[in-house]
């Protein structure tokens, strides 16, 4: 469970940076990350 909370806030620095960036917007990358966690599951 601590690997996956890692995973997940390494994904949503990833994300946040991408945003800042304008690779793509904040709420896609958000929605994004929070799908692939479900499919972990």
């Amino acid at each position: 469970e601590q690997q996956a909370m890692e995973a997940t806030a390494k994904r949503l620095d990833q994300a946040s940076r991408a945003a800042l960036e304008g690779e793509r917007s904040f709420s896609d990358a958000v929605r994004d990350s929070a799908w692939g966690e479900l499919d972990n599951l």
